[in-house]
Parts: structure tokens; sequence; C-alpha cells
């Protein structure tokens, strides 16, 4: 839970790198941001159509939307890289950015395919892809090409439009929003699921005896009363007390707890009935116990002793015989929450 909360924590906290992705340097006017979100969306679109195309094996049909999605995308990254350098070099005053942009949208009727080959991110795909054609070959217009070349041309702009996709990270704003959304959720969703895990932890019963201390008022050789709580419920007695008056077995939980109830297992070989009646109590201060529960019937450890709705607060639980006998116990299971 933990790691899923830091998870969704580390995506909130980084929406504010998706709020750069349509403005990288924050040179784009609203109509610029506007003409790229389009771009970015027919481009998807006309790219995802493709693909359906070309894995349908008609590359002759795929081609030419490979072509169109392919200058949507050179579009946008032609008028993010122009964006990003005038914001980097733009001065204070207002007059600069206003002519960056009204020089931006004069030029998209331009040469794009030009354009998009003097940007330097294209250059790094080329040094990366040298096995590919020029891009004047890839956008050929032509109608007589053959279905083997046209699956080629396919395949290259497929993978060309996907390292451009990555590489400018062209998403539109609508979508950038609905990230921005997700990961709010994400980290919201995530801060409930603690709380709740917490309030879970602190108000649901849990075993709150295992591995603590125990006391006892007397113990054979052979015995150890630490084996009473550690969590081995079945087998051989954990604990016999000698035989005395009121053989008993304190368990200190270590902190005052709301114990909701208990579970005693008796022994396995024999005796199932000597050390009953049994009383089951609690106490604050190891001093003042509390009776919420006794036992007239023999315990076996098939057969536990359920002490149901206790519901006191207690640091010390006891389990005491009423009468002179051996006390034989396999296991003593306590359960509690946090004390409101």
């Amino acid at each position: 839970m933990i790691a899923s909360f830091k998870r969704g924590a580390k995506r909130c906290f980084n929406y504010l790198n998706a709020k750069n992705i349509i403005t990288p340097g924050g040179g784009l006017g609203p109509s610029e941001r506007v003409h790229v979100d389009l771009n970015a969306e027919r481009a998807a679109r006309t790219f995802e159509a493709a693909c359906i195309l070309r894995d349908a094996r008609v590359p002759e049909e795929a081609l030419p939307l490979y072509q169109k999605s392919f200058l949507l995308f050179a579009h946008n990254a032609v008028l993010l890289s122009a964006a990003s350098s005038c914001a980097k070099d733009a001065q204070p005053d207002q007059t600069q950015p206003d002519q960056t942009r009204s020089g931006l949208t004069q030029s998209e009727g331009g040469d794009v395919r030009t354009r998009f080959e003097q940007l330097e991110g294209w250059a790094q795909l080329r040094r990366c892809h040298p096995q590919f054609d020029e891009l004047a070959l890839l956008l050929r217009d032509e109608n007589d090409i053959s279905r083997r070349e046209a699956q080629r041309r396919c395949d290259q702009l497929d993978e060309l439009i996907r390292q451009l996709r990555d590489k400018w990270q062209m998403v539109s704003q609508r979508h950038v929003r609905g990230l921005r959304v997700v990961r709010w959720a994400v980290l919201l969703l995530s801060v409930v699921l603690m709380l709740v895990g917490y309030q879970a932890w602190r108000l649901f019963p849990r075993n709150v005896s295992s591995k603590k201390s125990v006391f006892v008022s007397s113990v054979i050789d052979g015995k150890n009363p630490a084996g009473i709580v550690d969590d081995q419920y079945y087998g051989f007695p954990a604990f016999v007390s000698k035989r005395e008056r009121q053989p008993w077995v304190v368990i200190d939980l270590g902190k005052p707890y709301m114990v909701t109830d208990a579970q005693v297992v008796g022994r396995h070989d024999c005796c199932f009935g000597e050390a009953v009646p049994l009383d089951f109590e609690v106490s604050l201060d190891n001093n003042k116990f509390e009776t919420v529960g006794t036992r007239t019937e023999p315990l076996t450890s098939l057969v536990p002793w359920v002490v149901p709705a206790i519901m006191r607060h207690a640091r010390y639980v006891r389990v005491k015989s009423k009468k002179t006998a051996t006390l034989g116990l396999s296991e003593v299971i306590v359960y509690g929450r946090q004390p409101h």
C-alpha cells in the first residue's frame, strides 16, 4: 500500500511536466495551442487507422494515412520547437512573443517536410535509423507503387512516427488534462486506501498476544511457558504447571488494548478436564483482575475454549484454575484492537 501511494504521489506531482508537454518553453499562444491540439488529435486518429490497415495487410491503403499522420506530427514538431526556441530567446517585453506567434501562424502553409528536416530532433532520429530512406522518398505520392514497396515504407513510417511521437510527446491539451485528473485521482485513492487500512488496523481485532511475555504460578521440567503464545496451536501442551492450588498463567500484552475475545487451547494428550473449572480474567495493573468467562467442560486442543464479547480495556490476561490441579495449555490467543 505504501508503494502504491508513493507511485501515485510521484505521478501526481509530476503533473507540471504534463502541463508543459504542449507548450515547452511557453512560446505558443492560444490560437497556436488550439492548432497543435487539433493536429495532435487528427494525427493520432490517422495513425491508428493506418495501423489497422497495415495489420490487415493492405499497405497500399495504409501508406497515404501514414504519410498524412507523419506530416501532422512533423508540423507540430516544427511549431513546438520554434515556440520553445523563441521562448528561450524572448526578452521581458511583450513585442517579441507576439511577433513570434504571428510568424508561426503565417508559416503554417510552408513546406513542413523541409522545416522538419532542419530540426535537431530529426537529425538525432536520423542518426538512430540510418537505414531508413529519405523523407522525400517516404512521403512521395505514387499510384503505381508495388505492394512490397508500400509495406516497406509503411514499416519505416510506423517506426518514425512512434519515435517522433515519443520524442516531442505530442498529445492534445484535453489528453493532458485527462492525465492530470487521473493522477490526482490515483493520489486521492491512495490516501483514502491508506486511511482505510490504518483505521482497519486500529479498529479490527487482531492477535495481540503473539510472542508476548508469559508469567506462570509454576512449571514442570521440560516445558516452556512462552510456547503458549508461539502461534503453534496443536501438539503436546507447551505449558504444564505443577500440581498446586489454583494454578495460573498470565500474559502481558505490553500495553493496554481493547480486548474483544480470546481462545484457550487445551491439551492434546490427556487430562482434558483435570483443571476445570477455569476462569478467564483481565486486568490493567496485574493486581485487580476481572473474570470475563468461566469454563466448566473438559478442554482439548481440538475444541478450544472461545471467550466471546469481552470488550474490556486490559493489558494482562490470566487463565486460572479454581481448584487444586495441574494446569496444561497448548496456546492462548487474545484478540484486541488499539484503544480509541
